[in-house]
């Protein structure tokens, strides 16, 4: 009897260190938290906290690509570890490459200026817009915001990706000509018929327009206006005009003239 009990227990103690062990080593990896990953972006020329965790007391390398400096940790009692590293001038892609017990490398690491974007935008360009303030579709918004700082911030090399904006204003007989910076691949109009355009002559109404395009231009006209002094687009409350690029970006809201606003004078 008392020989089976010590082999009945010596059983239960070698089952008990194996999963020990097999706890142990599974443990006993680097691991990070989401937020640190591949194609991420470092905020430029500041301190920033790398943080995760190990086995206790796991001596951990970590080495960053822009400078090749390695700087050696360990993990506490508790299995966490956390380190500052200093980033340079905007740049990248880099890599980050933690080694302990295993090798974790993150690859495609941009260094730039963090921008924080939240669902309040008004990249759609309706600035006197109160019923858009919270566009729907945050997914163009962002693939926006994230291309402007591409290409602002990062240097990479991008085709449209910025809205037109007004450049000019002529007039040709009954014809108002607008032309636009940031519309070099073309304009067009979403619908039949053009929104919240409107022109005016020199007694300050102002018509809803017919608009004809051409590259980067656009002609307003009305039958109501003879001689054009002013084209207004998208500057009333809740405007949403469907004024677009080619590259499927809003024309921003402009108006040619520094007349005083009365709202009385749309017809």
């Amino acid at each position: 009897m008392i020989v089976y009990f010590f082999i009945k227990n010596m059983k239960r103690a070698l089952f008990t260190l194996i999963l020990s062990f097999v706890a142990i080593s599974l443990y006993a990896t680097i691991h990070l938290p989401n937020i640190l990953s591949s194609n991420m972006v470092l905020q430029q020329k500041s301190t920033t906290k790398l943080w995760g965790w190990g086995s206790p007391d796991e001596k951990i390398s970590i080495n960053t690509s822009w400078d090749n400096k390695t700087i050696k940790i360990s993990a506490d009692g508790n299995a966490r570890w956390q380190v500052d590293i200093q980033t340079p001038e905007a740049g990248g892609p880099y890599t980050i490459v933690f080694q302990g017990e295993n090798k974790i490398v993150l690859e495609n690491i941009f260094i730039g200026e963090v921008w924080v974007c939240s669902g309040q935008s008004n990249m759609e360009w309706s600035y006197n817009d109160t019923l858009n303030i919270h566009p729907t579709n945050k997914k163009d918004v962002g693939s926006r915001i994230a291309n402007l700082a591409l290409v602002e911030t990062y240097g990479i090399k991008k085709q449209a990706y910025k809205s037109p904006l007004f450049k000019s204003f002529t007039v040709n007989g009954s014809t108002a000509v607008i032309e636009f910076d940031n519309a070099e691949v073309g304009l067009i109009l979403k619908g039949e018929k053009p929104k919240e355009i409107f022109i005016a002559g020199a007694d300050k109404v102002f018509y809803p327009a017919m608009v004809k395009i051409k590259g980067d231009k656009i002609y307003v006209s009305s039958k109501q206006v003879k001689v054009p002094a002013a084209v207004r687009y998208q500057f009333s409350n809740a405007a949403i005009g469907n004024l677009f690029s080619k590259a499927d970006l809003p024309v921003a809201p402009f108006r040619t003239d520094n007349w005083e606003v009365n709202t009385s004078a749309v017809k």
